[in-house]
């Protein structure tokens, strides 16, 4: 009787474990394809109407790519999900030499037909780009992307 209890006990525990990854596939697949602008700020400032019908996100696999929005990191970058987390988190992931060993560091938040990102462009003399947003407000922080984004 003890044994079964037991393996009952340890095959919950293995199950809960494997929710979170479960939920970051999940959001992955949902997030596959291409991203419109709806809304957006970069640094605390709106982006102007004509940069919002430019801006694109990509997602294809684990890499995203960020176009027509200024300041934003250019090219595609890694990333990875962690759906456990409140927001969720991203972590981009650049291979770049000039960031590479360096994370960037994000949250999310993705529906069927809805994705809001909102994350903290990085350089090297950026300190405010080392914390993670606690919000999807780009205010207050002259290094912080908000997007909400529709599927194309």
């Amino acid at each position: 009787m003890r044994y079964r209890l037991l393996l009952c006990v340890g095959a919950g525990l293995l199950l809960a474990a494997d929710a979170p990854d479960e939920a970051a596939k999940k959001d992955l697949e949902l997030m596959q394809g291409t991203w419109l602008c709806v809304d957006g700020a970069v640094g605390g400032r709106p982006l102007a109407d004509a940069d919002k019908k430019k801006a694109r996100v990509i997602i294809k696999g684990d890499h995203l790519s960020i176009t027509g929005i200024p300041d934003a990191p250019a090219g595609s970058v890694a990333f990875r999900l962690n759906a456990a987390k409140t927001p969720k988190e991203l972590d981009l992931l650049p291979q770049q030499p000039a960031a590479k060993g360096k994370t960037g560091l994000a949250i999310y938040a993705v529906e069927e037909n809805s994705l809001k990102l909102c994350l903290n462009v990085f350089t090297t003399d950026n300190a405010q780009g080392k914390e993670r947003p606690a919000d999807f407000s780009a205010k207050g922080s002259i290094s912080r992307v908000a997007l909400v984004l529709k599927k194309k």
